[in-house]
């Protein structure tokens, strides 16, 4: 028993540089980082296609609008040939075509503040894409830095763990290593008068026969191993 004890005592130590690696503020402000990056990389990807989308439709409504210009000074010049009887259904068509245009520069101020809009939100992500990959590095770095502290003892213990391993009984090896692959931990805990102190279920009085005779038995309730020393 005091050989399983010490392997699971070895196994905590592990357990313990392990957290506080995966748990390191370092880590996860790190982590955030990387995902504001990551946020503003789609959100810039949104913006580009949108600019793309408006500049296409700038160009094409600035095209269409110079075609409305000339076809007015070619009516203008027209106007000016005309006789007194058709010149009031053209001075309509310029009319027309004159509100067309006025129409087709409104869309076009209004498209060009839409892309001044898109171009200002993309240098805002960008900006804060930039500011966020330089933290990430700061906190990465850090971070790295910390787990190198505790590399080399975690990986001193596994070793340690291993020699301790083949001190314990195999099927006792074997049952704690399944309990902890099932996400159990501590696998071992003491006897507390009558009870686990796990679960705190009262040990039938079968069990604790067991328990004196052999130190160690299987909660019925939470499945820990029940040890008496």
């Amino acid at each position: 028993m005091q050989e399983l004890l010490r392997y699971q005592d070895i196994d905590a130590r592990i357990r313990k540089l392990e957290t506080k690696i995966n748990e390191s503020e370092n880590r996860k402000n790190a982590g955030s980082m990387q995902a504001i990056v990551k946020s503003c990389q789609e959100e810039i990807g949104k913006l580009d296609s949108v600019a793309n989308m408006l500049v296409e439709k700038y160009e094409q409504a600035t095209v269409l609008y110079n075609e409305f210009v000339k076809k007015l000074e070619k009516l203008e010049k027209d106007i000016a040939s005309l006789g007194d009887e058709n010149l009031g259904a053209l001075q309509e068509t310029v009319k027309s075509v004159t509100k067309n245009a006025e129409v087709l520069e409104s869309n076009i101020e209004m498209l060009q503040k839409k892309i001044e809009a898109a171009n200002k939100k993309h240098n805002e992500m960008m900006k804060k894409a930039t500011i966020a990959r330089g933290k990430y590095d700061e906190y990465k770095a850090v971070f790295l830095k910390e787990k190198a502290t505790c590399e080399p003892e975690i990986q001193r213990l596994k070793l340690e763990l291993a020699k301790q391993g083949e001190k314990v009984k195999p099927t006792l090896l074997t049952k704690y290593k399944t309990k902890v692959e099932g996400k159990m931990f501590p696998v071992l805990v003491q006897e507390n008068k009558g009870m686990c102190p796990s679960c705190r279920m009262q040990i039938p009085a079968g069990k604790l026969v067991e328990l004196v005779k052999t130190g160690i038995i299987e909660c019925e309730n939470c499945g820990k191993m029940i040890y008496k020393l």
